[in-house]
């Protein structure tokens, strides 16, 4: 089923894991859509519900843009078998989007020195953001960058994170 929403397509992914969120599925589509980013970096890849609705968004608005997910490991050892066969299936599943998606395993440091600055339109964070990682990432924003934020948490009263935000949106819009 396809709907509208703000002048632009709603559609749901068409790659569904047991995930609890996948009511951002259309809001994500519709996100790509309207700003077209050029540049997409996802920070963990959870059960890959978003990153692939942004990629399934990008061919289907047929744009250019790169697409990267960074951050999951294939481990060894038996109670790491359920977490590599998910890990296995989210590398099937972007075989889909191989001409501009790639996904990279944990060690984003060195990833992140590969990114030209001023070139992230769209970051999305899927796991835990901290100050830091948002310190060491907004180098890489564009003018217009959006971030988005799941299980993001300010962990033992520590304002670190508030106060970084409060800083980076002081250049633009921000929707809380």
């Amino acid at each position: 089923m396809r709907s509208e929403f703000l002048g632009r397509g709603l559609f749901f992914p068409s790659y569904v894991p047991p995930s609890a969120n996948l009511y951002l599925g259309p809001f994500l589509t519709w996100l790509v859509q309207a700003t077209r980013p050029r540049n997409v970096v996802t920070l963990g890849l959870d059960d890959g519900f978003g990153y692939f609705a942004v990629c399934e968004a990008v061919k289907r608005a047929g744009f250019d843009a790169r697409c990267s997910a960074l951050g999951f490991t294939l481990e060894s050892g038996s109670a790491a078998i359920s977490q590599n066969v998910q890990n296995r299936s989210l590398l099937a599943e972007n075989l889909t989007y191989s001409n501009f998606s790639k996904i990279v395993p944990s060690g984003h440091d060195t990833v992140r020195d590969t990114i030209r600055d001023g070139t992230i339109d769209l970051l999305i964070f899927e796991k835990n953001v901290d100050a830091k990682s948002l310190q060491d990432w907004s180098a890489k924003l564009s003018r217009d960058a959006i971030i988005l934020c799941g299980n993001t948490t300010a962990q033992n009263g520590n304002n670190d994170i508030s106060e970084l935000w409060s800083r980076h949106t002081q250049l633009g819009e921000v929707i809380r």
